[in-house]
């Protein structure tokens, strides 16, 4: 698609985590509401995959370089927002991170045709803005 490099460093485990927990903050908190609606039915529990194992330890709380990271409510998350490996839709280059804005979806692409999906939420200037981006830090 493009020659341009997206991704220039490594995207630390801190830095990716911590925007993940603040994505998972954002959807929790604009849920926030005070009327009298039946609760919805419980969602299945997410499906594990073999590369990160059981969704339950995937998302539970842990420490990263003296972080803390609240552990994330499983039972609530939609099955196809766990982060899982799939076949690349995308086409880029390993190493390239794109985010599908219509369908929530980010990929991280790896070698052999395969990306790993995250499940994201995006705010209004995420519906904004388009193209290629070179991530600095």
């Amino acid at each position: 698609m493009s020659d341009i490099p997206l991704f220039s460093e490594r995207l630390s485990r801190r830095t990716f985590l911590g925007a993940s927990a603040l994505g998972a903050a954002s959807v929790a908190l604009s849920a926030c509401t005070t009327t009298d609606v039946a609760p919805p039915p419980p969602v299945a529990a997410p499906p594990s995959d073999p590369a990160f194992g059981d969704t339950a330890s995937m998302y539970a709380a842990r420490t990263d370089e003296g972080y803390q990271l609240p552990a994330i409510p499983v039972a609530k998350l939609d099955p196809k927002f766990v982060r899982q490996i799939v076949s690349d839709p995308t086409g880029e280059k390993p190493g390239t991170i794109v985010v599908d804005v219509s369908e929530h979806f980010l990929y991280l692409v790896r070698d052999g045709g395969k990306a790993i999906r995250y499940g994201v939420s995006l705010g209004k200037a995420g519906f904004g803005w388009t193209g290629s981006a070179v991530v600095q830090a």
